[in-house]
This record gives structure tokens, C-alpha cells and sequence, in this order.
């Protein structure tokens, strides 16, 4: 079995099919029968729970009337009609009081019941009056069974026998036989087995058909393929359409023998290209390859070597019998290169050669043979002859060059230490060695000539020197008198600007007290002139209350004319007019008292309108007297403002006087450092001459003296050619006095 598994395909793929197959149809049919049963159980409950709330409906009303013989009916009919099913009433202290087995009457509940955790729920029920959600499954004889437990609620109807203290009264017990649902289960069950076994084997013969044909068949293919391109056979190749996996491994088949194939071909165009001489041996040295430059160096054709000969009998090399590297190269699996010999050739004639080797491994690194090129280096054997004449004749020119050369050291050593008087030596063949004498010795004679004059001119230059650092000296002692000046000077501007400064602020502010004066006489001239139309308006309310007045008086006399026609009348009249003669009398006396507090009203408005015409005639004076004080504040004013403006002017003309101070001071200052500078510069040119003096005091002329030069200046054809050398730090600044130095 295990030996087929291992040798066919077809085997192993049939054999995991089967594998899975089973698991899947066996999850599957399990699943489906626990699912059937499941379905049965629920609807058993249902049905369990069904008959329990009609037979509580049945028997409500008769237990609430105390009807037993009703309930004990409903009971056995339930015995009658259902088979397999069992009701049982008890009260709260679990004893059955009706049942549908009479012989159960008056026992406990307990004895009936044999699921634990049935019992513990009708305890619980008992206590809450809360049904479970589940039946519960237990035993019926010998048959099994579902029990469903309800709670009997105490109701108002039952308060009459029970009282209300009780919240449940008892139970009702449900039992139903449920063979028939295990005997359902176990038939779907076998069905389901049955189903599962059909479709397993109808899967696995599909398998197997199909497998032959769409895996076992092209692997058998691609396997006798394979087994030819082993041979060595690279013309096989297979044709498919499919896009699987061996579809995939049928393609990778042909691009693999097609690579195969190029390769084999590129290394029989690089083998053919060579054009070296070059053979390949197997590991016993026998040639199986040689190329026609081989044919040509040894003479021997590849129809008598190829296959036949060892490759030291057609070589015949110095280094066959003594040290072979063909042979280490394949025995030590390195590749040897560039080794020198000589390779006799089939008349006796003997050529140098330089060999390489390496050896032919293959995949697993095993040496199956040595690859070998032969190299003929007769024109490089010449070629080094040619050389080494020519490294004789270069040898003695560079010993010749090196003794001239050496006398060139020589005297230039004497020149580094100062003495100038050597010249170097012309040996008359006008080689470039006498050319390059002849330029040492001319330049010998121009530097003797300018260390000559450069002696005196640095004399020149340190007198020179010395009198610029003395005038220097002088310059700056008096630049710096001035700069003191300037800075006092400067200071006492400062001042008066500040004190102008201060003046200018505080006109500013006299010019704003005297505007606010002008704008507090202009609003005085507005209230006097607010006053004069008040006391105007016054007086012609007092004109009118006069005109008033002179009415009531008018009144008040035709008031004393109808109080005397009446008193008249009421004396006429007598007895009957005795009433209104009091009445007359009265309005007589109220007119008298009105015409007299009319003259004293008209008295005081009169007073008051000669007081209101003295008052006007003096807010009249006020007003004039104001407009004059505003006239001479405005003029007051104006003379302030010009003030302030030439303040401000004065203030900025000052300002500028002080700027222009200051720059004059920064000018001065800039100046002395200037002129500190230009002394330190005197004193480095004069520090710099002496080290110039000193320098060339060091070399030696033909025309050496020890009396003082004199000076002279350098010749215009020298000045001409000297050029401006810079130096950062160490020279003395390039000072430019016109640039830098101002004149006020």
C-alpha cells in the first residue's frame, strides 16, 4: 500500500480525496443530524408546553370553584386521548393532589421526577412562580421522556380558599413519552450515513477520472520528456492550452530544455572562437577536444589526437615530466595562468609558450576534466631581447646624467648657503646636460646682480623709513589733540540741544494753555451772548404780563361796575334781594383785593424790567470786554505758535550741527587710526628692511666688500618687471592716503 502511495501520483491525490471527502461529509452529516435533533426537541417542547397550558386552562375554573371531580376528568381524558403522556397537580409542599395515574394521589412529586435539575427548578418555581424556559429529559418507564413544568399562579379567584399571603399554590407536571422522535432521529440518521457514503464514493470516482486525465497523464508525459533530455536528448518539447499548474510546470519544461539547448550552443561558438591554441582532456589526460591552432603549433591533426592521445605526447614540453600544471590544475581543482615553457613540435623545433589550465567541474563539483590554452610568445622573447639592449644603453646615459647631475647638486648646495661665486661646468658636447650649465651660470650672474642692488637699496628703504615713522609719530600726536577738541566740542552741542529741546516743549505747551484760553473766552462770549437773548426774551414775557395785568384791571373796574348795578338792583328788590346784595358785596370786595394785587404785580414787573435793562446793558459790556481779551489772547496765541515753529527749526538746525560734529569726530578718529596705522607700517617697513639688509648681507658676490654701499635706486627695467606681492597679516597694509584721510 505505502509502496503505491509513494510511486504513483494518481494514488496520493485519490487518497487525501478521499481524506477530505470524508471529513466533509462527515462534519456535514453530523451537523444535519444534530440539527434534525435539535428541530425534534424544540418542537417536542412546544408540544409539551402546548398540552400544559391546556390542561391548566381546562382545569382553572374548576380548581377555582373547588370542583374536583371536573379537574380529575380533564385529567383522564388526558390518560384516554394521548398516549405516552402523564399530568400531574401538587400543591406548593410538592404532594400531588390530582393526577392522570389515580395510585399517584397523595405522594410526593419527587418520586416521579428523577432529573435533578428538573427538581431543583420546581423548587425554584415553586418560590417565584416563574416557569423554566426548557423542558427537561428523563426517563418514562423505560422509555425516554420530556417533562415541562408551569407554576398554578394564586389568583384573585382563589383568595376566597387560600388567602392572598401565597403566590403560588402548586404545579402542573407535563410528562410525554418521546420514543418516537429517538426512533425519527436514528432513521434520519441512517439516511443521512447512507447519503453521505454514495457521495463520498460518487466523489471519489469522480476524482480518480478526472485525475488521470488532467494530472496523471501529463505527469506521466512530462516524465518519459524529462527522461530523454537526461539522455541528452534537447529536441523534445511539449504543446498544452492549460493555465494550471501543470500547465505552468509543462511551460517552465520547454524554456528550460530550450536555455539548455542555447547554452550547449553558446559554448560551442565560445569553444570555436578561441583562437589560441587550446584542448580539453578527460581525467586521465586523454585529448577529446583540440583546436586547429593546436594543429598548427604541434603539427598533429585532431583525427589522429582526439580521443587517442595523452596531451604530454602531442605537447612534448619541459615541464610534462618534471612539474605538469595541466596536471595540478585538475587534480588540485585551481586554475593555473600564465606559466612559462617550451613546446618541442613535431620536427624538433622548439617555441616558447606560456600555458593556463583549469579544471571542469560540474554541478556537484565534481572534476571531470581540464580545459587548456597554449600561448605562443616568440615575438615577446624577441621583443625582451630588443629591451634589454636597449636598458644597457638607457643604463649608461643615466650614469653619465647622474654625474652631472650630482655636480649640479653640488653647486647648488654652495648657492643655498649663500656663496654665488661658483659656476657649473661645461664639458663642450652641447648635450642638454652643457644647455642647462650654461642657463644655471647666467642665472647665477643675474642673481649676484640683483642681491648687489637689492644691498642697496634696502638702505635707502630703512632711511626712508625711519624719517615716515617719525613724521608719523608727529602727525598722529597732533590728530589726536583735535579728536579731544572735537569731543568737546561735540558735547557742549549736546547740551544747548537739550536745553533747546526743553524750551521747545515747554512753548508747546504755553501754546496749547493759550489756545485753550482763546476756546474758553470764545465759549464765555457765546454763554454772555446765551445770557443777553434770556434776559430779551424776559423782558418781553415781563411786557406781556404787564399787558396782562392791565387787562385784569379792566376787568377787576367792570367787576366794581356790575357789583354796584346789582347792590342797586337788590336794593330795589327788597326782602328778595337781600342774598344777592351779600353776594354783590362780595364780588365788590374780591374786585377791590384783585385791583390791588394787580397794582403791586405790576409794580414788581416794572421793577424787574428796569433790573433786566440794567442787567443786559451789563452782560453787553461783559460780552464787549471779551471779545477784546480774546482778540489779544489770539493775537497771544499766534506770537506763541511762531515761537514754538522757530523753536523747532532752531531744534533741528542744532541737531544737524551736532550730527555733522559727529561726523567730524568719527572722521578725526578714523584719521588717527589711520595715521596708528600708517606708523606701524613705517616701523614694519623699516623692521622689513633691516631683515632685507641682514638677508642679503648673507651671500657672497664677486664683487664682495665690507665698506657701506651706497644708495642708488634699482634700475626702470627691473621696477617695470616687479609685480605686487600681497601678504595677509604679516606685511605691512596696503595704505592709500588719499582714500583714507579727509581734510576740514
Amino acid at each position: 500500500m505505502f509502496h503505491l502511495v509513494r510511486k504513483y501520483l494518481r494514488v496520493k491525490i485519490l487518497l487525501a480525496l478521499i481524506v477530505l471527502v470524508t471529513l466533509i461529509m462527515g462534519v456535514t452529516i453530523y451537523m444535519n443530524i444534530h440539527s434534525q435533533e435539535k428541530t425534534l426537541f424544540e418542537k417536542a417542547h412546544e408540544f409539551g408546553l402546548d398540552i400544559a397550558r391546556l390542561t391548566y386552562a381546562s382545569i382553572k375554573r374548576p380548581m377555582a370553584r373547588g370542583n374536583s371531580e371536573m379537574v380529575e376528568k380533564q385529567l383522564m381524558y388526558i390518560k384516554e386521548s394521548m398516549e405516552g403522556v402523564e399530568a400531574y397537580i401538587c400543591d406548593f409542599n410538592k404532594n400531588i393532589v390530582y393526577a392522570s395515574q389515580p395510585k399517584a394521589i397523595n405522594l410526593s412529586l419527587s418520586e416521579f421526577i428523577f432529573n435533578e435539575k428538573a427538581i431543583k427548578q420546581l423548587e425554584k418555581m415553586l418560590e417565584t412562580g416563574h416557569a423554566p424556559s426548557m423542558a427537561f429529559e428523563e426517563k418514562i418507564g423505560k422509555q425516554p421522556g420530556l417533562t415541562v413544568l408551569l407554576p398554578i399562579l394564586n389568583e384573585k379567584g382563589c383568595y376566597h380558599c387560600h388567602g392572598s399571603s401565597r403566590k403560588v399554590l402548586g404545579a402542573l407536571v407535563v410528562k410525554q413519552s418521546i420514543a418516537g422522535i429517538y426512533n425519527t432521529i436514528h432513521s434520519l440518521r441512517n439516511q443521512n450515513l447512507l447519503i453521505g457514503v454514495m457521495g463520498i464514493l460518487a466523489l471519489i470516482l469522480l476524482g480518480s477520472f478526472f485525475s488521470v486525465k488532467w494530472i496523471s497523464k501529463p505527469t506521466r508525459e512530462l516524465a518519459e520528456k524529462t527522461a530523454r533530455v537526461a539522455k541528452g536528448d534537447f529536441s523534445v518539447s511539449m504543446t498544452t492550452d492549460r493555465e494550471d499548474s501543470i500547465g505552468i510546470l509543462i511551460k517552465n519544461f520547454n524554456i528550460m530544455t530550450k536555455k539548455i539547448k542555447d547554452q550547449i550552443e553558446y559554448a560551442n561558438s565560445l569553444k570555436f572562437s578561441i583562437s589560441e591554441p587550446f584542448f580539453i582532456t578527460d581525467p586521465n589526460f586523454t585529448v577529446t577536444y583540440m583546436n586547429k591552432a593546436l594543429e598548427k603549433l604541434t603539427g598533429y591533426s585532431k583525427s589522429e589526437v582526439e580521443g587517442k592521445k595523452k596531451c604530454y605526447e602531442i605537447i612534448k614540453s619541459d615541464f610534462c615530466e618534471t612539474d605538469c600544471f595541466f596536471k595540478k590544475a585538475v587534480q588540485s581543482g585551481e586554475t593555473i595562468i600564465g606559466k612559462r615553457g617550451i613546446v618541442r613540435q613535431m620536427d624538433g623545433k622548439e617555441v616558447p609558450v606560456i600555458t593556463s589550465g583549469a579544471p571542469l567541474k560540474d554541478s556537484t563539483g565534481k572534476i571531470w576534466g581540464g580545459f587548456h590554452f597554449i600561448r605562443d610568445i616568440t615575438m615577446e622573447v624577441e621583443a625582451e631581447k630588443t629591451i634589454k639592449e636597449a636598458a644597457a644603453r638607457e643604463e649608461a646615459q643615466r650614469l653619465y646624467l647622474e654625474k652631472r647631475v650630482e655636480k649640479l647638486v653640488e653647486l647648488l648646495g654652495k648657492i643655498a648657503k649663500g656663496d654665488l661665486t661658483r659656476r657649473a661646468e661645461i664639458e663642450g658636447k652641447e648635450d642638454m646636460m652643457d644647455r642647462l650649465a650654461q642657463h644655471v651660470n647666467q642665472m647665477l650672474d643675474n642673481m649676484s646682480n640683483i642681491i648687489q642692488q637689492a644691498k642697496e637699496e634696502a638702505l635707502a628703504v630703512a632711511e626712508r623709513a625711519s624719517e615716515i615713522s617719525a613724521n608719523n609719530q608727529d602727525l598722529s600726536e597732533r590728530t589726536q589733540k583735535q579728536a579731544v577738541s572735537v569731543e568737546e566740542v561735540s558735547a557742549s552741542i549736546q547740551e544747548m540741544t537739550a536745553i533747546i529741546n526743553q524750551n521747545a516743549k515747554n512753548t508747546a505747551k504755553v501754546n496749547e494753555l493759550a489756545k485753550w484760553a482763546v476756546d474758553a473766552a470764545k465759549e464765555g462770549g457765546k454763554v454772555a451772548g446765551d445770557a443777553i437773548s434770556s434776559m430779551e426774551r424776559i423782558k418781553e414775557t415781563s411786557n406781556r404780563i404787564t399787558e396782562i395785568v392791565n387787562l385784569v384791571n379792566d376787568i377787576t373796574f367792570q367787576t366794581k361796575l356790575l357789583s354796584l348795578n346789582a347792590a342797586v338792583e337788590a336794593a330795589r328788590a327788597g326782602e328778595q334781594g337781600k342774598g344777592f346784595a351779600v353776594i354783590a358785596a362780595e364780588i365788590k370786595d374780591l374786585a377791590i383785593r384783585s385791583t390791588e394785587a394787580a397794582k403791586d404785580i405790576q409794580a414788581l414787573i416794572e421793577e424787574s424790567a428796569v433790573k433786566v435793562g440794567e442787567g443786559i446793558s451789563f452782560v453787553n459790556s461783559t460780552s464787549e470786554n471779551l471779545q477784546k481779551i480774546i482778540g489779544h489772547i489770539t493775537k497771544v496765541s499766534d506770537v506763541i505758535a511762531e515761537i514754538t515753529s522757530a523753536s523747532g527749526q532752531q531744534t533741528e538746525g542744532i541737531e544737524q550741527i551736532n550730527k555733522t560734529v559727529m561726523e567730524i569726530n568719527k572722521v578725526i578718529q578714523q584719521n588717527a587710526a589711520f595715521v596708528e596705522e600708517l606708523a606701524s607700517a613705517s616701523e614694519k617697513l623699516a623692521d622689513e628692511a633691516e631683515v632685507l639688509l641682514e638677508l642679503t648681507r648673507g651671500f657672497i658676490t664677486s664683487e664682495m666688500s665690507t665698506k657701506e654701499t651706497q644708495p642708488r635706486s634699482l634700475p626702470e627695467e627691473l621696477v617695470k618687471k616687479a609685480e605686487p606681492k600681497e601678504e595677509m597679516g604679516s606685511g605691512p597694509p596696503d595704505l592709500d592716503l588719499e582714500d583714507k584721510f579727509e581734510e576740514f
